[in-house]
């Protein structure tokens, strides 16, 4: 899923960089639709505590809420830049349940009673589907080769063969007060590889907390796509309002059907 998500992206990079500067004003709508799509795009490219829903190992005992953001920013062949952001803000509480809230809407992950609540908080409307269960609980050597082979991203027309990879330990730093261990993967395309002249070498970061077992920042530049950055900040370990984890009095509840 994150695999098609990131080619999405890279399509409409390809797109928007193709139109650009074109005066008919379809060509500028499909410029927009592009730009639009890799803004939805960039909802599934962030880690995996962003996106609710889906749940795995729970982690218990570690409280925390924090701001979260991921930026990317394109440079078109003319100099043009083109920056897009979106920010949103986490909750977790003692027992494992999670909350996303941002812009008028807020998800709420509830392990405990097994259901995910959707809430539009303008319109004072709850929807309550059951948790998707992933089957065993994944291993940290097995989550880092996850994390490896997300990041080695295959482009339409690329062989992913002839791509090498290393991964180089960054070793541990505080950020935004929370210690995290960082890797650094570096994917080399050689030259020739996709019709290119010299080589191309896309880089990710990754800076993992394992006390809170969360990414608190992420860096991935790709020289045809540009530059993505997701990180957390200002990260409160208290533990939030039990009233956030909750379906307000007064919401409007309809249950999702299976």
């Amino acid at each position: 899923m994150k695999k098609q998500a990131l080619a999405l992206i890279a399509a409409a990079t390809l797109t928007g960089g193709l139109l650009y500067g074109q005066e008919s004003s379809a060509e500028r709508a499909r410029m927009e639709e592009a730009v639009a799509k890799l803004k939805a795009a960039l909802r599934n490219v962030e880690p995996s505590e962003g996106r609710l829903g889906v749940t795995g190992a729970v982690v218990r005992n570690q409280p925390y809420s924090a701001e979260a953001m991921t930026e990317t920013t394109q440079t078109l062949a003319d100099g043009t830049h083109i920056h897009q952001q979106s920010s949103y803000t986490l909750y977790r509480d003692s027992e494992g349940r999670m909350r996303r809230e941002s812009g008028g809407e807020a998800v709420i992950s509830d392990p405990v009673a097994g259901v995910s609540y959707s809430l539009n908080i303008r319109r004072q409307t709850a929807r309550a589907m059951p948790l998707v269960k992933l089957a065993g609980k994944v291993s940290e050597a097995a989550a880092k080769e996850e994390a490896r082979r997300l990041s080695v991203v295959v482009m339409p027309g690329e062989n992913p063969e002839k791509k090498e990879a290393s991964v180089e330990n960054l070793g541990t730093q505080v950020i935004e007060g929370v210690p995290a261990e960082g890797t650094r993967t570096t994917v080399t395309i050689p030259p020739g590889s996709i019709g290119n002249d010299r080589a191309i070498q896309i880089v990710s970061e990754r800076w993992y907390s394992p006390e809170l077992q969360i990414v608190v920042m992420t860096r991935h530049i790709d020289p045809r796509n540009g530059e993505t950055v997701y990180r957390l900040t200002n990260i409160r370990r208290s533990q939030p309002d039990q009233a956030l984890f909750e379906v307000p009095a007064g919401y409007q509840t309809v249950t999702a059907k299976d």
